[in-house]
């Protein structure tokens, strides 16, 4: 059974949450190994806010876009999907602002756990540049 580069691009947002996941993983024990609990704290906080924030943005996407196509079976409002789309913006910014305010972590180590989506994104689009290639796309 042959996988079509539509199955392998439809992959991209389960791939990506796998990958901040794993980079979440790597670099709270990084942390902890080079500068100590406060940055790995830090580092794992930031990782699990992104990953949260990541996952939000994908179910509110695909609900607006599948309104936006007229599917009969969407039960979302307009209305609830914007507001959704911009209470993560207030729960991630909240989430930070108290994580930072917390003494218990680090702040640089949250401001990393929250870019740990750029080397997720940099991995799938290097990914999806191979695959695409291999099918002759």
């Amino acid at each position: 059974m042959s996988v079509t580069l539509e199955e392998i691009q439809t992959g991209a947002p389960r791939r990506i949450l796998i990958s901040v996941a794993t980079f979440g993983a790597i670099g709270t024990v990084a942390a902890d190994i080079l500068s100590g609990n406060a940055m790995a704290g830090g580092v794992a906080m930031g990782a699990v806010a992104t990953w949260l924030s990541f996952f939000w943005l994908r179910f509110t996407m695909k609900r607006l876009t599948e309104i936006a196509a007229g599917d009969p079976e969407t039960r979302f409002s307009v209305l609830g999907l914007v507001l959704r789309f911009l209470l993560r913006y207030a729960v991630v910014g909240l989430s930070a602002y108290v994580m930072m305010k917390s003494s218990h972590v680090s702040a640089v180590g949250i401001v990393i756990g929250l870019l740990l989506i750029v080397p997720a994104l940099f991995l799938e689009s290097v990914y999806l540049l191979v695959q695409s290639r291999r099918f002759g796309a």
